[in-house]
């Protein structure tokens, strides 16, 4: 199996995951059902959902057989990648008071594997290269 196959197979996988942690429990107080605690914390999940699927699609929908994605592609996957990171951090410093709870949840544990699945595959596919052609064995000509 190629490099770029499991790099995009795991932002494909990053995608699900952070899009499953809106639907598991973020906190361990009873009063919290599924999902995030607050709508704008929703909003931010689905944000970081649809950077994940950005990234996937730059990832899986730019290249030739046997080259990787594009700089242009694995840029746009970066910098969704980037503020993926971002938002996962920007949620666990406003955690603080009454919404301290929902980091002891399963939701924010999703959120987190997730967002590290897409960067990870995202800086992966910065190492890989072009193949290198070599030239076929030249045949001699008879006259």
């Amino acid at each position: 199996m190629r490099a770029i196959t499991m790099f995009r197979a795991a932002a494909w996988l990053g995608v699900a995951v952070i899009f499953w942690s809106l639907n598991v429990r973020w906190g361990t107080d009873t009063g919290v059902g599924g999902g995030p605690p607050t709508s704008q914390w929703e909003r931010f999940v689905v944000a970081a959902g649809l950077l994940a699927l950005i990234a996937a699609l730059s990832l899986s929908l730019s290249g030739r057989k046997d080259y990787p994605p594009s700089f242009m592609a694995r840029g746009v996957a970066a910098l969704s990648a980037a503020i993926i990171a971002s938002i996962a951090f920007y949620l666990h410093s406003q955690a603080t008071g009454a919404l301290e709870f929902a980091l002891e949840g399963d939701g924010w544990t999703w959120l987190v594997v997730g967002g590290a699945l897409v960067v990870g595959a995202v800086l992966g596919s910065f190492g890989l290269k072009a193949p290198i052609k070599r030239p076929g064995k030249r045949r001699k000509r008879r006259h």
